[in-house]
């Protein structure tokens, strides 16, 4: 089984153990991005969590750089 595959079975089965659910779809999440590149003063600071990381490290001081708002929440949440 490919590596990509694996994961994506890793995932769901953890999706579904835990069971979470994508409460946006596609066009929700580029309307959301739109509204932060093009409303907000300066890109927001964030930190991501994956579901299968053990650890979560939020951010607890303030950011000195600009974010980057490339799309990747298409990419993680395998809708692109």
């Amino acid at each position: 089984m490919p590596q990509e595959e694996k994961y994506r079975k890793r995932l769901n089965t953890e999706l579904e153990r835990r069971r979470l659910a994508s409460l946006m779809n596609k066009t929700k999440w580029a309307e959301f991005e739109k509204a932060m590149e093009e409303e907000l003063p300066f890109p927001p600071p964030c930190a991501r969590k994956d579901v299968l990381e053990e650890e979560y490290h939020a951010l607890t001081e303030d950011v000195f750089y600009w974010g980057d708002l490339v799309p990747r929440h298409l990419t993680i949440l395998g809708l692109q």
